[in-house]
């Protein structure tokens, strides 16, 4: 692969894209970094596809800017279901990702009776003595 520039998004090992940070003036290796917690070289030889920088967009475009502006997220797992993103979504390109649903008022509601109900039955039974 040669015109690998920085700011262009490569497809590595995976299918993750990961956004070019430098690279080398022969064109023979890159320097990786943003969807990652680190930074690494690699060879522009293992790249299997690029996107150059400002073509496109990020598939979880409004998503990112929906969790920059404090949104849960939740990403999809195949055995689990949805879940809750314990920290940093990796925003993935192959990941299902959504904001986490809110609750009804009635959901919400429900929940508080629920737990005044816990806390009442533990009252009985100290009762009971």
């Amino acid at each position: 692969m040669n015109n690998i520039e920085v700011g262009d998004l490569v497809q590595v090992e995976g299918g993750n894209y990961c956004e070019v940070k430098s690279s080398r003036t022969d064109n023979s290796s890159i320097r990786l970094g943003g969807g990652l917690p680190y930074t690494y070289d690699i060879s522009t030889a293992s790249v299997s596809n690029v996107i150059k920088a400002g073509t496109k967009p990020h598939p979880h475009k409004d998503l990112i800017i929906a969790w920059a502006h404090g949104a849960e997220i939740e990403y999809y797992n195949n055995h689990l279901g949805w879940r809750v993103e314990c920290c940093t979504p990796c925003w993935s390109t192959t990941t299902r990702y959504r904001i986490k649903p809110s609750k009804s008022p009635n959901q919400v509601e429900k929940e508080s009776i629920e737990a005044e109900m816990l806390k009442l039955a533990d009252r009985l039974k100290e009762l009971d003595v």
